[in-house]
């Protein structure tokens, strides 16, 4: 980021002039907050469609890989998001948690 990025960002104006600073660490992370994210993930989510019938999948399934270079990686799911969560979700817990009569597997790979 260029210098003249930061100013018109205001990372350089006084914290009166800032209105965020205000904000009391305390709101970060909060229950308010987290029910605000979760109902914004729900508003967001993108439905597949089931083509061929396959979900939900069958009881006979016992594996499930997850496979790509962000498998299981923590940083990718931050993408450009520079906070630290309180609680990560993993896929493959989640994988793990949503199909309980699979097993789920992540690899990374490229």
């Amino acid at each position: 980021m260029t210098p003249f990025q930061r100013i018109r960002l205001g990372l350089f104006d006084p914290p009166e002039r800032v209105p965020y600073t205000k904000i009391p660490y305390s709101e970060n992370d909060s229950a308010v907050h987290r029910q605000l994210a979760r109902d914004a993930e729900r508003q967001a989510m993108v439905l597949l469609k089931n083509e061929g019938g396959i979900l939900p999948l069958k009881s006979t399934v016992r594996k499930i890989a997850v496979i790509g270079p962000s498998a299981d990686d923590p940083v990718g799911l931050l993408g450009n998001y520079n906070g630290i969560s309180s609680r990560q979700v993993r896929r493959s817990r989640d994988h793990e948690a949503v199909c309980q009569s699979q097993r789920a597997t992540s690899v990374v790979g490229r």
